[in-house]
């Protein structure tokens, strides 16, 4: 398995939520969707390492990431996962190019600006290269986001509503980027969404 989590909890104010246990192969593709308040964000900063649950374990490629130190999961989750979040955070003074060799600059990677030009050429967006990020289209956003989190040829991908600020078109044009992307570099996809849309492009599929 290249990812499993067992016995997932977290607690809020004013209720405590537990989660499915989930056991992955490599190179599938999962969507869990739930409605809003249902956690999901917060499972899948749980299973990124972002967020510590209050009980379980999440094993990837059978390392326990809560066992790991603070800076050594720093290194595992840079070398290890890519995240698309639902609402893209970008630097709005550098243009796109600028912006994905920064996020690989933050993280300790290495500079990969020549993978950066030929992934954006992929999503069809390499005359953006060097365009402000204000003058992108909320599709063309989206697709730079996905750009950025394949950037270090993660073995996990983890998506966060995807699709939730996309007319029908670009919704579906998303999901067919991302699951050929993966295909391409043999990455296990995840996606949580509210998004009902992406139900039936999922055969494996959790329900929260």
């Amino acid at each position: 398995m290249i990812l499993s989590a067992s016995g997932l909890s977290i607690s809020y104010p004013l209720k405590t939520i537990e989660f499915p246990d989930l056991r992955i192969k490599k190179g599938e593709h999962h969507l869990i969707i739930g409605e809003s308040g249902s956690g999901k964000t917060s499972l899948l900063n749980i299973l990124g390492g972002i967020l510590q649950p209050k009980t379980g374990n999440v094993l990837i490629s059978e390392t326990d990431i809560f066992s790991l130190k603070k800076s050594s999961l720093d290194s595992f989750r840079g070398n290890n996962l890519g995240f698309i979040f639902q609402t893209p955070h970008f630097i709005k003074s550098l243009n796109v190019l600028d912006n994905l060799l920064m996020s690989q600059f933050c993280a300790g990677l290495k500079n990969k600006k020549n993978d950066a030009i030929s992934l954006m050429e992929k999503v069809g967006l390499n005359n953006k290269l060097n365009a402000k990020i204000s003058e992108l289209s909320e599709g063309e956003k989206q697709r730079v986001s996905i750009v950025r989190g394949l950037l270090n040829a993660p073995k996990i991908i983890l998506a966060d509503e995807p699709t939730s600020a996309l007319d029908d078109s670009s919704c579906n044009n998303v999901i067919d980027l991302m699951t050929n992307l993966a295909n391409e570099v043999d990455a296990t996809l995840l996606i949580v969404t509210h998004d009902k849309r992406l139900k039936d492009r999922f055969e494996r599929r959790v329900e929260i």
